[in-house]
């Protein structure tokens, strides 16, 4: 007898731990339609761990029955609902501890394509430290690595402080010049949605790399070697 597909089937030990990790997910998952509540705890993929994030979103409760709502038609087919509508609905974010791997950064970098800059790249340290590292290609093409700390700096705005400026890989650059080449990049740097303030720090806003639906206010940003992790104060007020 010819398997179904016509490829291997896994083995009944497969199936099971496949049910495990399924169950596992779907046990860190809780809807709430009174309260139009999305709750997600102990959950990690490849490049993100969840440890809690709390969504509101206004209008869940109504759209819930809906959702499970699937119906025959004419022919023997089956309709689904539309799905669609659910990643449109407005989302709060109210509680969020979430960890991101810097390998999930750098995708984000490599598909923002920056006027005057390339293969840009990321080193996530402990204790906030960050190290960029890319190629400018403003006049001619000269290698650059700048060094500093990340914060919180309000709703969904990031703070870095500059430590220290490479050029060409070992040519320290003083931070009086520093500000200089970023006055002249300015353009380029707020297509990326980061602004330099008065006293030199950068704030990058990560709110143009979310979809215009969801909500988020940072109020902690913490880092251990490789991995970056966001969290935020429980929050209950109403969109």
């Amino acid at each position: 007898m010819q398997p179904i597909g016509g490829g291997p089937q896994p083995s009944y030990d497969q199936l099971l731990a496949e049910n495990r990790r399924l169950k596992q997910q779907l046990n860190g998952i809780h809807i709430d339609p009174s309260k139009d509540q999305v709750t997600l705890r102990g959950l990690q993929g490849a490049d993100l761990r969840i440890d809690e994030l709390q969504v509101k979103m206004p209008g869940l409760g109504k759209l819930v029955p809906e959702l499970l709502d699937v119906s025959a038609v004419a022919g023997g087919t089956v309709q689904m609902p539309d799905l669609a509508r659910f990643a449109k609905f407005p989302m709060e974010v109210q509680t969020i501890d979430m960890s991101l791997n810097q390998k999930a950064i750098n995708d984000v970098l490599r598909r923002q394509k920056v006027d005057g800059l390339r293969d840009l790249s990321l080193e996530v340290g402990s204790e906030g430290r960050l190290r960029l590292k890319g190629i400018s290609t403003k006049v001619f093409d000269v290698g650059f690595a700048v060094e500093g700390r990340v914060s919180a700096a309000g709703g969904t705005k990031l703070r870095f402080d500059l430590e220290k400026t490479r050029v060409g890989g070992w040519l320290p650059v003083p931070k009086l010049m520093t500000n200089l080449f970023a006055s002249l990049a300015a353009d380029q740097m707020s297509k990326m949605n980061v602004k330099q303030e008065e006293d030199g720090a950068f704030v990058v806003d990560v709110k143009g790399y979310l979809p215009p639906n969801v909500g988020l206010t940072i109020d902690e940003v913490r880092s251990s070697p490789g991995v970056i992790q966001v969290r935020s104060m429980p929050r209950s007020q109403p969109l």
